[in-house]
């Protein structure tokens, strides 16, 4: 069995060192796999994610202090004004708010076309954090959705409601006693399951959703969803899971504050008809 991490093709790195000089430790603590470096008010970071390499362009946010919820929505505003360019915010990448493109090279190409392809690259990065500016007005300006807007009402099966309640949280832990590198296993363990699941329509605009007071702003320990409906759980797993596009740690956080767990209670107890909410 080959257990030798995958490394960047040859002459990445060399094109990559050769525009940037200026390394930055790497956050995941494998710099074969990733590697940062300082680009005065920004930072520029190559990538090995699933065989391809990918080129990250990082800013900071225009917001001083901004919920994790709302960070999500600003975040899509902001995808709303470069489609062809995916933008998150990703913690550990020097500049939160990170726009990325693959750099679609053969794997044997030499230093020069490496080269060329970053350079080529970087403009398009760039133009798309351009729109921060008004991807944050736009956030302003929503009036879409507020605060104590009415919930949208989904219809959920009692099997609907029996899968989402086998979706229990892999640890039992409280959050501070979950190593970082435990938590990120059991949020992608979660983030794969969502996906599978057949309440959660990504077709569907629901990031909007977290502006709701009843999710207080994507700090999930305040959420109390003991006392929400079937139509409001999966809502809130559609909320978050497409939320999480754009601020990849509202599945994190959700895991570290047993949301899902208490997710998976709730609609058990609905399931089986034993809502000590709304007995008769």
């Amino acid at each position: 069995m080959n257990d030798t991490p995958p490394s960047f093709p040859p002459n990445t790195l060399a094109a990559f060192t050769a525009l940037y000089p200026d390394e930055k430790p790497s956050w995941l603590g494998r710099p074969q796999a990733l590697r940062l470096s300082d680009a005065e008010f920004a930072t520029v970071g190559l990538e090995l994610i699933d065989g391809k390499v990918m080129l990250h362009l990082s800013q900071d946010c225009p917001f001083d202090e901004i919920s994790p919820a709302f960070l999500a929505i600003f975040v899509q505003k902001l995808a709303e004004l470069c489609p062809d360019v995916p933008v998150a915010y990703i913690p550990g990448y020097g500049h939160p708010i990170v726009a990325t493109l693959p750099l679609e090279v053969p794997a044997d190409a030499s230093v020069e076309a490496w080269t060329a392809a970053i350079v080529s690259t970087i403009p398009r990065l760039e133009e798309a954090l351009s729109h921060q500016r008004e991807g944050a007005e736009r956030f302003r300006d929503d009036d879409d959705v507020r605060w104590d807007s009415a919930w949208p009402e989904v219809s959920v099966t009692p099997d609907e409601l029996t899968e989402i309640g086998q979706l229990e949280d892999e640890s039992a832990l409280e959050r501070e006693r979950l190593d970082r590198q435990e938590l990120e296993r059991v949020s992608t363990s979660l983030l794969s399951r969502l996906g599978r699941l057949k309440v959660i329509k990504p077709d569907r605009p629901w990031v909007r959703c977290l502006r709701f007071h009843e999710l207080h702003s994507g700090f999930w320990s305040g959420v109390y969803v003991e006392r929400f409906t079937a139509s409001q759980l999966v809502v809130t797993l559609n909320a978050i899971y497409q939320g999480n596009l754009y601020n990849t740690t509202l599945v994190n956080r959700a895991c570290g504050d047993r949301l899902f767990a208490r997710i998976s209670a709730r609609a058990r107890e609905l399931a089986t008809g034993s809502d000590p909410i709304n007995v008769a």
